[in-house]
């Protein structure tokens, strides 16, 4: 790969991203690794048409500097204890980072330069400047050009006949051009489709988000214009209807909401705190009982309660419950 200028292209990449996303580890194995080492050479190749090898091989060694010190946000988040990750989800994030790179430096180069590697690389057998797929076969293996080897050598090499515009079974090198050509685009657009769907994605989470809060909202809203017209219909409540709930609430044995002459004469009997009241209502509860049901419920009873204390004003049991209730339990 050493004269190899996508080659030693992608090596730089490579290295870049595993000095930004690796841990120290990573990093000082990086820097006795092989990558290192063959940047190095790059730097010794003096003719002339090498300086592009010098010049990206020197710019991937010129991080090693940087790369040994700490950022300042390292050094921020490092005071700070931070949560141990997956090293599964690491591993993963790192080689996506490194896969990411190599295809950067894959589709930044010109298909020429592509091509040119590629022959150069498996031309070995006959060496006319021309491709056989018994040649191409030997880049199936290849760091960066495996992919575009196998994508030609598919479906019984459908992608390498194709490409053979003059029938010989073979690609010379504006062909071999043409169809890393077509195979960047194929990236391109596959990488612009995966990016549009992520996009569209979020934006689709998004949307739901607001939606949900929006959702949020509207029922908050609702809760407390209830909870305000239930206010305002507490507020206008008399004396004698909140009275009326609590004796209900002493006197109804069966929680019909309706008390009998039964249950009138079991709260007497049980000495009701409401029993001079309820004295009061047993020979009218006949005149209350508006339906006929032989009994009287809340509103009746609250009738009765207020002819009853205009009658008589200092019975503190049932005065003490003429008014709303500071604990909301029995509302």
């Amino acid at each position: 790969a050493a004269g190899d200028l996508a080659a030693t292209e992608a090596a730089a990449s490579l290295l870049s991203a595993v000095l930004r996303e690796g841990d120290a580890r990573e990093r000082k194995r990086a820097i006795g690794g092989d990558l290192v080492k063959g940047l190095a050479r790059c730097l010794k190749h003096d003719r002339k048409d090498a300086a592009c090898l010098r010049t990206a091989a020197n710019k991937a060694l010129g991080h090693l500097a940087v790369a040994a010190q700490p950022s300042f946000e390292d050094l921020i988040a490092g005071a700070r204890p931070r949560p141990k990750e997956d090293p599964a989800v690491l591993e993963a994030r790192r080689a996506e980072a490194a896969r990411r790179a190599a295809e950067d430096a894959f589709l930044s180069t010109p298909a020429s330069a592509h091509a040119a590697a590629l022959m150069r690389h498996c031309d070995t057998f006959s060496k006319n400047a021309r491709l056989t797929a018994a040649e191409l076969e030997g880049a199936v293996r290849h760091p960066v050009y495996a992919d575009v080897a196998r994508w030609l050598l598919a479906d019984r090499a459908s992608e390498f006949k194709a490409r053979d515009a003059d029938g010989s079974r073979t690609l010379g090198l504006d062909e071999l051009e043409d169809a890393v050509d077509a195979f960047q685009t194929r990236i391109a657009t596959a990488r612009k489709a995966s990016e549009d769907a992520a996009d569209a994605e979020a934006r689709a989470a998004e949307a739901a988000e607001i939606r949900a809060r929006r959702d949020v909202q509207r029922r908050e809203s609702l809760a407390q214009r209830e909870a305000e017209m239930r206010e305002l219909a507490l507020s206008k409540l008399p004396p004698e209807v909140w009275a009326a709930r609590a004796v209900a609430r002493d006197v109804d044995a069966s929680g019909n909401r309706e008390l009998s002459l039964v249950e009138l004469d079991a709260a007497i009997s049980n000495r009701s705190r409401f029993s001079r009241f309820l004295a009061w209502l047993r020979p009218h509860l006949g005149a209350l009982d508006a339906d006929g049901s032989r009994s009287v419920g809340v509103d009746e009873l609250a009738t009765g309660i207020g002819a009853y204390l205009r009658e008589v004003y200092d019975d503190d049991a049932l005065n003490a419950v003429a008014r709303r209730p500071a604990s909301r339990g029995g509302e």
